[in-house]
């Protein structure tokens, strides 16, 4: 089982369709102190052979950071206590009359990640796990931006 996946701004899904706005962030801008917080949603459409359907799987989405160590959300107290930040998405696909034998079934799930809060800048990564079996690796920064340095309003090139 395979699965094609990408951190966006936003995702969502509406009669297995996948819905992306933002696709293919690869840097996250932030404040200099923590927390460093961030938003971003993952799209994923999962493709599901004719000889895995009717049978449950699971899909996990886990935030880990540059040293592959789970990332929990920030907290001014320490964070010891908390869980690491993780999606994990049961789904089961029927097999219905009009496919057959060999034919792939598509599921098309969203992850949204809104006002996530981290303890510093960095390289992290979503990991995807299909069944435990990992299955994609999702890099992006989360960067303070340079002095002087303004991104663009959406629309708006070159920037003012």
């Amino acid at each position: 089982m395979d699965a094609d996946v990408i951190v966006c701004n936003h995702a969502e899904t509406s009669e297995n369709k996948l819905y992306l706005t933002g696709g293919g962030v690869t840097m996250c801008f932030v404040g200099p102190a923590p927390p460093h917080v961030i938003t971003v949603g993952l799209g994923a459409v999962i493709h599901v052979p004719y000889e895995l359907t009717n049978q449950p799987h699971t899909i996990r989405f886990s935030l880990v950071d540059e040293s592959d160590t789970a990332v929990v959300p920030y907290h001014e107290r320490g964070a010891s206590e908390l869980p690491p930040i993780e999606v994990s998405v049961p789904f089961n696909v029927g097999r219905p009359p009009m496919i057959a034998v060999g034919d792939e079934q598509t599921v098309a799930l969203a992850a949204n990640f809104v006002n996530l809060p981290l303890a510093r800048p960095g390289l992290y990564s979503f990991t995807v796990d299909i069944d435990g079996k990992p299955t994609r690796r999702l890099p992006f920064r989360v960067l303070t931006p340079p002095p002087g340095f303004m991104p663009a309003l959406p629309g708006e090139w070159p920037p003012s």
